[in-house]
């Protein structure tokens, strides 16, 4: 609004229906790799406006620069031109606009200032959503949208990853979902997965050079089927909730051998939190059964990864692995329910007075509940997974609340031996899902 008149009058399809959608795709993949690293750097920000801006007309480059020079003199705000939430929404809709023009090698001045002005109406379409949500709220609340300022970490994702994997092997049920998973992306092991994810992942993080396109060599055909495995479909393609489609598939096929990163993130999301969602989909595509019985949907895949993995194959070893030096007294929750039943936590320890009990939860907030912008459905939502569920049972601070009964009732003395009436006790839950680390949660 603050560089063009037009706004409410432009249609944003009519500008990008003569710009090649590979062109398009490219372009935009090139400006999120590069904010992959240094999101909130404002100088980088202001260096990708004016790196955009280069070919425009002089009077609408004066307007950016005359604008740009405000947002940052203005210390109250951070400037910010693009971002993954920005850049991702207007990929959703270049590729709802897809068309099957051949790339150029350089777009044209007019097709340049048509793609600059769709990106800043897709921008600006969502910022006047926000100001009426956020007036229509009790108060600002970014749960759907807070993992996106985050760089995601891959070494944990491969750990993670990495110890899925071998409970896989150890396990007859998902040794056969693993042999599943691995012929859908025409795989031998494990390790090829994790190895072709790392190996794509990895580059040089460079200023204003963070490539977005990767060129596989012909010869390397294990390396392309696996990237098509993960490229999207453009057939029939409209925006979904929470990204999902996009976090499914995210890389987009330039040509048999080249592939646009479309967001680096959901890419690394790809070596441990989207095998959850992944092996379902696959699993259930496969018709596969668990304990005899077919698997019916998502919902109770996540279940069964969760009972089966996350809390035994997972949280323990990661927790008797990071205090196995300590001079603690550790107790994990299968231990525990062997000695006192049913009311364990997911894992104990006690350092002298000091007693912190843990409750793991692997729940997902889902993207219809955080993307609502309602406060009262967001809140229920994460009262649901956390405290108590639409059936009555006991979740996370619930749990915790029973538990510390029963360490006051004197149960856990029946596995350590200790005047807890002395003790303090910390009530600790681990979460998996971003979402429930959104402050104010």
């Amino acid at each position: 609004k603050d560089l063009f008149d037009d706004y409410s009058s432009v249609d944003i399809n009519k500008l990008l229906a003569d710009i090649p959608t590979k062109n398009a795709v490219q372009l935009i993949g090139y400006f999120l790799a590069q904010i992959h690293i240094e999101k909130l750097d404002e100088k980088l920000q202001v260096e990708l406006i004016q790196f955009w801006s280069q070919r425009l007309p002089n009077d609408l480059k004066s307007k950016i620069h005359s604008f740009t020079a405000k947002m940052v003199a203005d210390k109250k705000t951070e400037f910010t031109f693009i971002s993954n939430i920005s850049g991702l929404l207007f990929i959703e809709i270049i590729l709802e606009n897809h068309n099957d023009l051949e790339q150029l090698d350089n777009l044209t001045p007019l097709q340049e200032l048509n793609f600059f002005k769709a990106y800043l109406i897709a921008t600006q379409t969502w910022i006047d959503k926000q100001g009426k949500i956020l007036f229509n709220i009790k108060k600002p609340f970014e749960n759907g949208m807070d993992e996106f300022h985050t760089v995601k970490d891959f070494r944990t994702q491969f750990l993670k990853a990495k110890y899925f994997f071998q409970f896989c092997e150890s396990n007859d049920e998902f040794k056969a979902y693993l042999k599943i998973f691995l012929d859908e992306y025409g795989l031998d092991s494990w390790s090829s997965y994790l190895k072709n994810l790392l190996s794509l992942y990895i580059r040089k993080f460079e200023r204003l050079k963070t490539p977005s396109v990767i060129s596989i060599e012909p010869d390397h055909q294990e390396q392309i089927n696996f990237l098509e495995q993960l490229s999207i479909d453009i057939n029939g393609f409209s925006k979904s909730v929470d990204f999902l489609k996009l976090r499914e598939k995210p890389i987009y096929r330039l040509n048999e051998t080249d592939f646009v990163f479309l967001n680096l993130n959901f890419f690394v999301d790809k070596i441990y939190q989207g095998i959850q969602f992944d092996f379902a989909s696959i699993l259930l595509k496969h018709s596969a059964t668990f304990k005899g019985k077919r698997i019916r949907d998502r919902v109770q895949f996540l279940s069964i990864f969760g009972d089966e993995f996350s809390e035994t194959g997972l949280f323990y070893n990661v927790m008797e692995h990071c205090f196995e030096k300590a001079k603690y007294t550790l107790c994990n929750g299968n231990t525990i329910k062997e000695i006192i039943g049913d009311g364990e936590p997911d894992f104990y320890i006690r350092d002298k007075a000091k007693v912190y009990l843990f409750e793991f939860k692997n729940v997902f907030l889902s993207g219809k509940t955080k993307n609502t912008y309602d406060f009262e459905k967001i809140k229920a939502g994460i009262y649901e997974k956390l405290v108590e569920n639409k059936n009555g049972d006991a979740k996370g601070i619930k749990q915790l609340t029973k538990v510390i009964n029963k360490v006051r009732e004197s149960e856990f003395n029946k596995f350590d031996d200790y005047d807890y009436d002395k003790t303090i006790i910390y009530p600790v839950i681990v979460f998996t899902d971003f979402a429930f680390n959104t402050a104010g949660v």
